[in-house]
């Protein structure tokens, strides 16, 4: 008997298939190896367009019956299993002094937008696994899951504990986006109950907490080469259990997801067509590869910044800086009055630095002026402004 079934290439193609893979790749890099949040969020970024386009696909799909019964959950290994991993924002950067503080990175719009995705497809997994798997149309010689292995997806007890753990999955989600926003729209002060929760919990900004330290070492956990070049020398057994966590947290999900679609895609004998056939999987893959390119060049970049960075040595033109982050185009006047400001900014403090460090070292009876009434017209010196500003920010605040 002929089992082979004619499956969506532009769904789970190997196209699509190396492009994800790449994307994983590209993430994991940059959370372990010393990555820029804002090079974690350009790719994140890249996951989300594809993840929503393969799974707002597979949904509309299922929920019209022009599906086959294995595609849910090959995309769902392929868009939430294989990036679990990176829904969460335990983050941490050093200050510019290195004084060993670490400070947990804000929240920003991708990871808003994946956690309420993942949230959204688990949900659905829960309708699919109770009702919409009886909708789709069955492989040629009946329908395979895997976890790994394979086994019949019309089990009993496999479909009502895929709908079980799916819904699970959907609450933790949520609640990951609920505690995202709250970081993402409260700032570091704040007196709101949720922004304690999301503190307690180490998923927003602000100062690091005992259980913001003990969550960054459970589910961010470091090689053990991050603590000691030598290690390798002085290998211990709790090096041992750091490395399976790391395993654990990194790479068991992504090896289970990938392993198990692989089977799927076999077992099922499901057949795509190729990728110069399919556009679909043509964007996937070029998207896969440029992520991964551009999260190597970084890692490369931050190991060897002393032989490959020396221009990043030079002085920055601020003019560049500034239309490159700019959120709107800018005319040339513009720019010039923000050159002119920050010229003004830079000169003020040079003066107040200078006569704060002559006090410091007793050069003079230097004294601070009595502190005068600002009015109309007067421009209050940077110190002022400082003080200001702190009493600002000492004040209670309404909540």
């Amino acid at each position: 008997m002929d089992c082979l079934t004619e499956g969506n290439g532009d769904l789970y193609g190997i196209g699509v298939r190396l492009g994800l893979y790449f994307q994983w790749a590209a993430g994991f890099l940059l959370r372990n190896f010393s990555g820029s949040w804002r090079t974690i969020s350009a790719v994140r970024m890249a996951n989300n367009a594809l993840g929503l386009s393969l799974m707002l696909a597979t949904m509309i799909n299922t929920s019209r019956g022009l599906s086959l019964s294995t595609d849910f959950l090959i995309v769902y290994y392929l868009t939430i299993a294989l990036f679990y991993a990176e829904s969460y924002n335990l983050l941490t950067k050093e200050n510019a002094n290195n004084e060993g503080f670490l400070y947990v990175l804000k929240p920003d719009l991708p990871l808003l937008f994946q956690n309420l995705l993942f949230a959204t497809a688990s949900v659905f997994g829960g309708w699919f696994w109770i009702r919409g798997v009886r909708m789709a149309e069955e492989p040629a010689c009946g329908a395979r899951a895997a976890v790994i292995g394979a086994f019949d997806l019309n089990n009993s007890r496999w479909k009502v504990f895929a709908a079980v753990f799916s819904v699970g999955l959907g609450i933790i989600f949520g609640l990951f986006f609920v505690i995202h926003l709250a970081g993402f729209w409260s700032g570091q002060v704040s007196r709101r109950p949720v922004t304690y929760i999301a503190r307690s919990l180490s998923f927003a900004s602000g100062a690091p907490t005992q259980i913001m330290l003990a969550l960054q070492g459970l589910l961010r956990p470091n090689l053990p080469g991050a603590r000691n070049e030598k290690w390798f020398l002085r290998f211990r057994a709790g090096d041992l259990l750091l490395l399976l966590q790391f395993f654990l947290i990194n790479l068991a999900g992504p090896i289970i997801a990938i392993s198990s679609v692989e089977t799927m895609i076999r077992t099922n004998h499901l057949s795509t067509d190729g990728i110069l056939e399919s556009s679909g999987q043509m964007i996937a893959l070029i998207t896969g590869v440029t992520s991964l390119c551009v999260a190597i060049a970084e890692m490369l970049g931050d190991w060897f910044g002393d032989w490959v960075g020396r221009k990043q040595a030079l002085p920055k033109d601020i003019a560049s800086e500034l239309l490159y982050n700019s959120t709107k185009p800018m005319e040339i006047e513009e720019i010039e009055e923000v050159m002119k400001q920050l010229s003004r900014w830079i000169s003020e403090y040079q003066k107040d630095d200078a006569a704060s460090h002559d006090f410091d070292l007793g050069m003079g009876d230097f004294r601070r002026p009595e502190k005068e009434t600002i009015g109309p017209g007067t421009t209050p010196s940077i110190a002022d402004r400082r003080e200001t500003e702190a009493e600002a920010y000492q004040r209670p605040r309404s909540v």
